[in-house]
């Protein structure tokens, strides 16, 4: 579930890598923002997508 993503990326306060990980074992796209290779924003959807990343 969407709630169950969250849970783990507030858990490991993560990389990109791990983010994109997270959205492969869940099935949800993500968009993450993130500065220094610590995510400041991030947005789950339950429509399968790339995620998306800026800089």
């Amino acid at each position: 579930s969407i709630s169950q993503a969250s849970k783990l990326l507030k858990k490991a306060r993560l990389g990109f890598e791990t983010c994109k990980r997270v959205t492969k074992a869940t099935g949800f796209s993500l968009s993450i923002k993130y500065q220094k290779h610590r995510v400041i924003k991030y947005h789950i959807s339950d429509s399968p997508a790339f995620p998306s990343k800026s800089n």
